[in-house]
């Protein structure tokens, strides 16, 4: 939803404050401060902020931002500040909180009109540019003026409840409506009305007291953001789907393993094992993954409650809601987890005495599920492994579908401009070999003959024996 269209109740003093919130660590944290440095300049240059803020006494905010990114840490600090030099209320603050940069913003324009919130939209629009930074947690756009007079606070709140929906109501007389949309969306947007002459107990809510903090609500909505981008991280990349990996694996393991009578099918058989330990590691992966992201929830509701009951304010019903929601999906995904973990044991505890009565040996009692170690490849075994990968899956689509199967993650993924194929594949070997990936090199072949099962050349490296070509000299 865009700004509140024309035709609400007039309002006197409309202003537009933005919190734009960007990771301050992890893979991301780099490419968003410098989109953050981008935006910064376009504040000066099209809201033509040159000026610096006023301070306090033995206190001075730079106009320019630091020029490397700072680490993130358990303060809050003010890394710039800077402001329209006229009578208008226009100014851009950045801070760094904790493990979050926040971007904050206020624009006014000099004559009010109706369509006075749409043209401060169109403000912020071009200050920010059509490119988000990377890292983003969110941005909440809080339009905000105080009611006239007439025809009174009671009848203004009245008419905007019927447009909006429920009213928050704070303990300074505040009165606020979000806006809706999607629950897992990055904009936000918010009206805020206070009433006729309580200026100041708005801005000390969704601006500034005069201090060097972020306000009530900018700490609220921080916290409300990272909740949503919880439930985006849990979007892309749904954690039941590795259950359902690890049962069509075991299912695939234990159908093999019915009637072994060939060498041929033993062969078969320990790639399927294979495929079986690779899906179990993840699964296992995801589900330290999912406690971590549950308890980060938790905490996140908690702060929740506490940045509202700070700001005077109960919390908004849908960032309650949704809290509540993610926390039950996790809790959920968990169960299902555990159950694929049981029932992929259950298909392959038995497995031990079929292959014994064909003439073979398997490991038996659970250990089908057991960590193991890499398969170590010699330098000739690695170089003809990367020609192979270079040859069967190239360097597009198919290669990141490839990577993804073996848990490569993107965001840690090398790349080589103008290099050949081989080349970047045996970088992507040496970098995997290097921590990123556990058991890279078994992983990688699994997942290779997940997608080529009859590739003669994957199979024999799964199975240690050696490739054509030269072996002395290998390490």
């Amino acid at each position: 939803m865009t700004a509140p269209p024309p035709g609400f109740p007039s309002v006197v003093d409309p202003e537009l404050v933005v919190h734009l919130f960007v990771a301050a660590s992890g893979p991301d944290a780099d490419r968003g401060y410098h989109r953050l440095t981008e935006i910064w300049a376009d504040c000066r240059r099209l809201a033509r902020l040159d000026a610096p803020l006023p301070t306090r006494v033995g206190l001075s905010i730079p106009l320019e931002l630091p020029p490397g990114r700072p680490p993130a840490g358990e303060d809050e600090v003010v890394l710039a500040g800077r402001q329209r030099d006229s009578t208008e209320v226009v100014q851009a603050v950045l801070r760094r909180r904790h493990d979050v940069f926040c971007l904050s913003t206020v624009f006014t324009v000099s004559k009010a009109g109706d369509d006075a919130w749409a043209e401060l939209d169109a403000l912020w629009d071009s200050v920010a540019g059509e490119v988000p930074p990377p890292g983003l947690l969110g941005v909440a756009r809080v339009y905000q003026g105080c009611m006239t007079d007439k025809p009174g606070a009671a009848a203004v709140i009245s008419a905007m409840t019927d447009r909006l929906g429920a009213v928050l109501t704070t303990a300074d007389g505040l009165s606020a409506w979000d806006l809706g949309g999607a629950d897992d969306r990055t904009d936000r947007r918010i009206v805020v009305l206070a009433p006729a002459g309580a200026n100041h107990r708005l801005s000390d809510w969704t601006w500034s007291d005069g201090g060097l903090y972020l306000p009530p609500l900018g700490r609220y909505l921080l916290t409300a953001s990272k909740i949503r981008f919880e439930l985006r991280i849990r979007a892309g990349s749904p954690p039941r789907r590795y259950g359902a990996d690890l049962n069509d694996a075991a299912r695939t393991f234990s159908a093999l393993a019915a009637r072994p009578t060939r060498e041929s099918d033993l062969t078969a058989l320990a790639t399927a094992r294979e495929q079986v330990r690779v899906r179990a590691s993840e699964v296992i992966d995801i589900q330290v993954s999912l406690r971590e992201m549950i308890r980060t929830v938790e905490i996140a509701l908690d702060n929740l409650r506490v940045a509202a009951a700070a700001g005077g304010a109960p919390v908004f019903t849908e960032d309650e809601r949704i809290a509540r929601w993610l926390l039950q999906l996790l809790a959920d995904d968990e169960f299902y987890l555990e159950a694929a973990c049981d029932r992929a044991t259950r298909l392959t505890e038995d497995v031990g005495p079929v292959i014994g009565q064909a003439g073979g040996t398997w490991p038996v009692d659970g250990e089908i599920l057991a960590p193991r170690t890499d398969v170590v490849l010699t330098d000739s075994k690695r170089a003809a492994f990367a020609q192979e990968l270079a040859t069967v899956f190239g360097l597009g689509l198919e290669a990141d579908h490839l990577l993804d199967r073996a848990g490569y993650p993107r965001k840690s993924r090398v790349s080589a401009p103008g290099a050949s194929v081989d080349t970047v594949w045996r970088e992507i070997l040496r970098h995997m070999s290097n921590g990123v990936v556990e058991q890279p090199m078994r992983r990688l072949l699994v997942a290779a003959l997940e997608i080529v099962p009859y590739n003669e050349v994957f199979r024999i490296l799964l199975t240690a024996r050696d490739v054509g070509g030269p072996t002395h000299g290998d390490r």
